[in-house]
């Protein structure tokens, strides 16, 4: 990925997933391709935006696929506040999908 760096971190039967650059166009589609199946083998997911400089609609799409694939399980988004991903998750009114943690 060229503008943007996936760290892993698994702690038991939780994923944490730390997001560096811009999760926007080629970047989201490589990750909205492998991160849906890497988190399905966990039961608590984490996706940490805080290094994340830029996110579009496929960057958001990326993250909601992945909460898809967990069904029931929780997504926690942990992001700065006003971080753009909120005003994402609000326009597309999928604010509720996440958990969002400080």
């Amino acid at each position: 990925m060229e503008n943007l760096s996936v760290e892993f971190e698994e702690l038991n039967d939780h994923l944490l997933i730390k997001l560096h650059g811009q999760l926007t166009l080629m970047d989201a589609l490589e990750l909205k391709k492998t991160l849906p199946q890497k988190a399905s083998n966990y039961s608590k997911v984490t996706i940490d935006l805080c290094k994340i400089d830029a996110i579009d609609l496929t960057g958001f799409n990326a993250i909601l696929m992945t909460k898809k694939h967990l069904k029931d399980k929780p997504l926690e988004i942990k992001a700065k506040r006003g971080h753009s991903f909120f005003e994402l998750a609000h326009l597309t009114k999928f604010t509720n999908q996440f958990v969002f943690v400080p």
